[in-house]
């Protein structure tokens, strides 16, 4: 009678856990190979039902439409993502891109030239992750993780026009960038490098620079290649020009004190990759899947 009771008592949590894992729907996929220390995480995060997260208003990344609809690949991932642990994304959206990376009291410009020097910005006092295209540079890695899936080169974005073809021609030009962004970073050490003579002009919406190359004369910017190629189909003056970075890696920020949920952010984006809904919704906003973007890119 007593094994009988034991039997039936194992059996019961047994099922228990089973049920329990059901109602998550990332603990019953197979594919991801998922530590017990992160099932504890996921269960935890399941129970607080969502998941921070801090994203940038425009079109690639999250972007509401005249009919009220969410668009955005970034969201439309992060988004996914969360219903994988069945919790609801809670949104901050960040209205200068500098945010990402200041704390008070401390010295972005100092991260970039000291490399003992780096801190915790304050945005992840608020927020979990930073779904948004966050080009990987080694200032940058000191102050979080990044979730690295995008590959990217970074292209000279100009009007047909101005007929500009190397870096040569960039010279008594202006050039428009967001500060602190990574195409302003690699801007100034080609700038440097090649002597240039350009005025630089400051724009806090990476859309508004499309704009102004669209609009302006003698001026260009410098986008990842995604945006680089969904700018000159959306404004039928631009062109790409040439690249000005050999292959880089973008993907989203998670503080460095929370190592667990990079880990599993980071087996879900393989998945995703894997069952093709990161094609799905790179198609959704970019025209092409990211396999096509991919062989475009010519990535290895």
């Amino acid at each position: 009678m007593k094994k009988i009771y034991l039997i039936m008592i194992t059996v019961f949590m047994i099922s228990f856990i089973v049920q329990g894992a059901s109602k998550i729907p990332i603990l019953n996929e197979k594919s991801i190979k998922l530590s017990q220390e992160e099932i504890k995480f996921i269960k935890e995060l399941n129970k607080k039902g969502r998941v921070k997260i801090a994203t940038t208003y425009q079109e690639n990344t999250y972007y509401i439409d005249s009919d009220g609809k969410i668009k955005g690949f970034h969201y439309k991932l992060a988004n996914d993502f969360a219903s994988k642990i069945g919790v609801k994304l809670d949104i901050k959206i960040v209205d200068e891109w500098s945010k990402y990376f200041i704390k008070k009291g401390e010295d972005i410009e100092r991260v970039k030239t000291d490399e003992k020097y780096s801190y915790t910005p304050d945005l992840f006092n608020e927020v979990e992750i930073y779904v948004a295209g966050i080009t990987a540079l080694s200032w940058r890695e000191k102050l979080f993780d990044i979730v690295k899936f995008i590959p990217n080169k970074q292209m000279v974005v100009c009007r047909r026009d101005e007929n500009i073809k190397k870096i040569g021609d960039l010279n008594n030009k202006s050039a428009v960038f967001v500060k602190n962004s990574s195409f302003e970073n690699n801007f100034l050490k080609l700038l440097t490098k090649n002597k240039l003579n350009t005025k630089i002009i400051y724009e806090e919406d990476f859309v508004k620079t499309s704009v102004m190359v669209s609009e302006g004369k003698d001026i260009f910017t410098i986008h990842d290649s995604d945006n680089a190629f969904k700018a000159v189909a959306e404004y039928k003056n631009l062109t790409i020009a040439f690249p000005i970075s050999d292959f880089e890696m973008i993907g989203w920020g998670v503080s460095k004190n929370n190592r667990i949920l990079t880990s599993i952010l980071t087996k879900y984006i393989k998945y995703a990759r894997d069952n093709g809904t990161i094609d799905k919704y790179w198609k959704e906003t970019f025209g092409v899947t990211f396999s096509e973007y991919m062989r475009v890119l010519e990535y290895r």
